[in-house]
Parts: structure tokens; sequence; C-alpha cells
């Protein structure tokens, strides 16, 4: 896998399936292939492809986090935050300082409208982290729920502008939501 991980990274996705076919084929289910199949079809797009490699590597090493928390992310993006949460909280147990899983969790909470408990979850990470529009878009909404509108707008100030499509209407939308 470590040949097919450099082609994932030079983004030659052909060549670096290929590797992770051969590695499959020592092992069906070895687990690091099937979740960076995983990867590199969510890179393409091809969600549902993604999903079931994520499902497979999940159902290979149920104690693998990676696995888990990409099950648990593509489950989120859509919106699918009760199939997330079980995957998130019981790795939150394990791994309660990795910002990744943490910002996850807050997002979890976000989705199923638990404002207050994903500022908790959103607070525990570096704040600089906040500037990227993915997640400080969701502090600000969050802060404006629980009726914390001065500091959504501090928060909103430091927001990178979003050059992505989707996250440029959500920007615009909590611009106009909270005043600015």
């Amino acid at each position: 896998t470590l040949v097919a991980n450099c082609y994932l990274k030079q983004n030659e996705n052909r060549k670096a399936l290929l590797y992770y076919n051969k590695a499959l084929e020592l092992s069906s289910s070895y687990t690091p292939a099937l979740n960076n199949i995983g990867v590199l079809y969510y890179k393409q797009g091809q969600h549902q492809k993604a999903l079931v490699a994520f499902e497979r590597a999940n159902s290979s090493s149920r104690f693998s986090k990676t696995p888990r928390l990409n099950l648990a992310k593509i489950y989120l993006s859509y919106g699918l935050a009760d199939q997330a949460y079980p995957l998130v909280n019981g790795l939150s147990n394990q791994s309660p300082n990795d910002t990744d899983l943490v910002v996850t969790l807050a997002n979890v909470h976000f989705l199923k409208g638990n404002y207050q408990e994903a500022l908790k979850n959103f607070f525990r990470v570096d704040q600089k982290l906040w500037a990227s529009a993915d997640i400080g878009l969701n502090v600000v909404y969050s802060l404006y729920k629980v009726n914390k509108k001065n500091d959504a707008v501090k928060v909103f100030d430091k927001i990178d502008k979003p050059n992505d499509s989707s996250l440029k209407n959500y920007y615009n939308e909590m611009k106009n939501l909270i005043g600015e």
C-alpha cells in the first residue's frame, strides 16, 4: 500500500487503485487498503463507492479509528448525524484530544440541533481553525442559536471567505442572518 499511497498523493488515481487492489488480493480485508480506496473514491466524487469502501474497512477492523472517522464524515456529508454519532462518540473516548475527531463530534451535535453541545466541542479546538469556513460558519450559527449574536459576529469577521460554491452560499446566509 505504500506505493499506492504515493500514487494517491500524486493524484495518479488509476495506479493507486491498481496497487490497493493488489494488496486486497493478498488479504481481502486489509483495512488500510479498503480505507484508502474509500478516500480515493471520495476525492473523485464517487461517494457511494467511498461509502461501501469505508463500511468494508470498518467491518474488517472494528477498532481502527480512521475508517470509523471517515465513515462518520461521509454520513455527515449527507446529513446522517444519527448514523455518525455512535461511530464518533465511541472514538471520542479513545482519542479525546484528536482535533479532527473533536470537530467531527461538534458537527454531529450541530446537525442534530444540539448547539450548546456543538459549541462545547468547537471550543475544545484551536480557534484559529474557525477561520476555515467549513468549521467557522457552524460555530457562527451555533452561537447565533444560543443567543450569542455578538460572539457570532466576532467569529464571522475572522472567517476566510470561501471559494467553494456551496460554502459561499452558506457564508452569505450567515452574513445575512447575523446582519453583517
